[in-house]
């Protein structure tokens, strides 16, 4: 398998552990957020099942693992999850109860030659370097 180095994008510096642990606390803080949260995770399950329940899934970007739990009902699904900023990894990992199958860009960028991910309006395009 080709070696890739970790890429050093331009905001993966933006998510300080500090700022990871605020942005993973911030979805339950008060009503609306509460909120918010709860249509993104009907969403989700609304997409899972017109995909027909997909047995593998890839959450990117993955951020604090908001949604792991969600992903990870079905006890036979593989979850693969990657993120641009290690810290919200880090912070995923040391606060939530799943444990999905990770996958750091590094890995990620040896197997697909390109990632698009289109998320609220805004399309996020990762590829080889």
């Amino acid at each position: 398998m080709k070696q890739h180095d970790t890429p050093s994008l331009a905001f993966s510096d933006k998510y300080s552990a500090t700022h990871a642990k605020q942005y993973f606390e911030k979805h339950n803080d008060g009503f609306w957020r509460k909120l918010s949260n709860y249509f993104d995770h009907q969403q989700i399950r609304k997409a899972l099942k017109t995909a027909g329940e997909p047995m593998h899934v890839l959450d990117v970007p993955c951020g604090t693992g908001r949604f792991w739990e969600l992903l990870e009902n079905k006890p036979d699904r593989k979850v693969m999850t990657c993120d641009y900023s290690q810290n919200m990894i880090n912070t995923a990992v040391q606060f939530r109860q799943t444990n999905p199958v990770r996958m750091i860009i590094q890995l990620l960028l040896s197997v697909v030659s390109m990632v698009l991910c289109v998320r609220k309006g805004f399309i996020q395009l990762i590829h080889p370097f």
